[in-house]
């Protein structure tokens, strides 16, 4: 495991707290899993609130299939925390 596992894993989290759903659904284990390893995450819902929607949008830079990313994910996610506990959104 790496740091990259823990940002990913830190997306996973983010994303059902924030949203209320899962990124990726699958009733059965390995097509889950497959989804997880190839799919993008689901949209997040239009309906949430304003700090929930600014959230599930840096989300999906922490789930992204392509990790060269995921540092400079991290990092936002910690600017953009940051900004909703500011705002009290």
């Amino acid at each position: 495991m790496t740091r990259l596992t823990d940002i990913y894993g830190l997306g996973v989290c983010a994303y059902e707290m924030f949203t209320g759903q899962v990124p990726f659904f699958h009733a059965e284990l390995v097509p889950l899993l497959m989804n997880a390893r190839q799919q993008p995450a689901r949209a997040a819902a239009a309906t949430q609130s304003p700090a929930s929607r600014r959230a599930g949008r840096r989300d999906p830079a922490s789930l992204a299939k392509d990790r060269r990313g995921a540092t400079r994910a991290a990092a936002t996610w910690a600017e953009e925390l940051g900004k909703i506990r500011d705002s009290r959104a």
